[in-house]
């Protein structure tokens, strides 16, 4: 194997490393924060799987995605904080902040439309390597039980840099409801 194959490979696995550190410790700190008497359930873990496409490339990048969501204003607005490290090409870390209005489609199934701040860290040395941006985002939930479910669903961004980029997401995964100790789902 020559040299910078090696490289690659060991550049590749720190930064797989360093993404899951990092989501463990954000998904311990978020559910630590929701455990306050401002929401009305401890929180929703997302964890599951998104794809990113600029509008400008042919290329896809991948990766795992992590988020939690607290019910701020029960059955009115929902926040979101997310982060996805993704690679394909070049590897970057998004971090989301998402405000999300929820709609009760059935007793088992909703929708959410929100949008929010976003900032991308690219290890490209091409691209720039910190940009804030904006995204619009549709998710839809399904909810067999309940504590369990999966979502999935589309959300487009825009960069502020001076590129102005524009990109097509697509996130599907698990859905996981923690309540509040000595607290049922039916309460």
């Amino acid at each position: 194997m020559s040299r910078s194959k090696s490289l690659d490979r060991d550049l590749f696995r720190r930064k797989k490393n360093s993404c899951r550190r990092s989501l463990t410790k954000l998904a311990a700190c978020l559910t630590a924060l929701s455990a306050g008497p401002a929401f009305a359930e401890a929180a929703v873990v997302e964890v599951g799987a998104s794809g990113e496409r600029d509008t400008g490339a042919s290329k896809w990048r991948v990766g795992p995605m992590l988020g939690v969501e607290l019910a701020a204003i029960e059955d009115r607005l929902a926040v979101e904080i997310g982060v996805a490290s993704r690679v394909g090409g070049s590897a970057e870390r998004e971090t989301e902040v998402i405000l999300k209005k929820p709609f009760q489609l059935s007793p088992k199934m909703e929708f959410m439309l929100g949008a929010g701040p976003t900032w991308t860290h690219a290890s490209d040395p091409a691209e720039r390597e910190n940009s804030f941006g904006a995204t619009l985002a549709l998710d839809f939930m399904v909810w067999p039980s309940d504590r369990f479910g999966w979502f999935f669903g589309p959300s487009w961004g825009y960069a502020f840099d001076s590129g102005h980029d524009h990109s097509l997401e697509f996130s599907v995964g698990l859905l996981i409801r923690l309540s509040r100790h000595g607290q049922t789902s039916d309460e």
